[in-house]
């Protein structure tokens, strides 16, 4: 009804084996015959076709969200070091019963799939309380909503999230895993059954555990830091004189008629989006 406003926000979903490319010849043909058909207003004007993902989130979201990934990472790495030292500490405690059960026949193989073993279920525990508490803290967020969510949007855990975390709970429990089952292998029946044979062969195990205590540190230290530096941040901002009162504010809408306004061409980077093509660069 107004062709000197071009806003224009048209969200669609493409047919399957049709390309964005087709989409895009689609939509120029279209703005073209509106071109022919109203010139003063829209001659000159184009579209542009984009996917829907790109124009939700803006760029400075995105890296705050790699950076929680990161740190998240850094909490779940930790959390696999903590893990593989007290499997190689309880490792050490079993030196007799693996020498025993290498005494009567066990492979090396057989050791190493038993102790792996344990360590993916431990990993498998822990995915199945982490996607629970996931779960449970979801409804709960969806319960003290401050605003209504349209009845478009569902939110649940989708199945590529818990893919994720099924994969991401198997290599782990697989990675920090190995190094106790390694160590189990290289078990000496015949000097551990003897006294006093253990102090000889838990040199490289004291000093793995060093190193996995070193790297826990190190993580941990990193993560703080990090985690420091946001909060800094974050304080420093919400310190900012912005030059004006912030107390006794009062904010307000007047519905004002197009006629008394004049009309700004402005472009929006979403989906069906028009710009003049002279423009030299698009804001939104």
């Amino acid at each position: 009804m107004n062709h000197d406003a071009h806003w224009l926000v048209v969200m669609g979903k493409l047919k399957p084996g049709v390309s964005r490319e087709q989409a895009q010849s689609d939509m120029n043909l279209v703005a073209g015959h509106i071109a022919q058909d109203f010139p003063k207003s829209n001659k000159g004007w184009v579209t542009s076709v984009e996917p829907l993902h790109n124009d939700f989130l803006p760029p400075e979201l995105i890296k705050n969200l790699w950076l929680l990934m990161a740190a998240v990472a850094f909490v779940l790495l930790i959390a696999c070091v903590n893990v593989a030292n007290l499997l190689l500490a309880r490792g050490m405690s079993r030196q007799k019963e693996i020498a025993v059960r290498t005494s009567l026949g066990a492979t090396r193989a057989h050791i190493f799939g038993q102790i792996l073993t344990e360590s993916l279920i431990i990993a498998g525990i822990g995915g199945a309380v982490g996607i629970t508490l996931g779960q449970g803290l979801l409804r709960i967020l969806m319960a003290n909503m401050p605003f209504n969510l349209p009845s478009e949007a569902d939110i649940h855990l989708s199945l590529p999230v818990l893919l994720f975390t099924v994969t991401a709970t198997t290599l782990a429990g697989a990675l920090f895993g190995c190094a106790p089952a390694l160590q189990a292998t290289r078990v000496n029946p015949n000097e551990t059954l003897k006294e006093g044979g253990r102090t000889g062969t838990s040199g490289g195990r004291h000093r793995l555990r060093r190193i996995l205590v070193v790297a826990e540190f190190a993580l941990a230290l990193t993560l703080l830091a990090a985690a420091g530096l946001a909060m800094h941040s974050f304080w420093n901002v919400t310190r900012v004189d912005l030059g004006i009162r912030k107390d006794h504010v009062l904010t307000f809408f007047l519905p004002v008629p197009p006629q008394r306004l004049p009309i700004r061409k402005r472009s929006v980077s979403t989906i069906g989006r028009f710009w003049k093509k002279s423009m030299p660069c698009r804001t939104w």
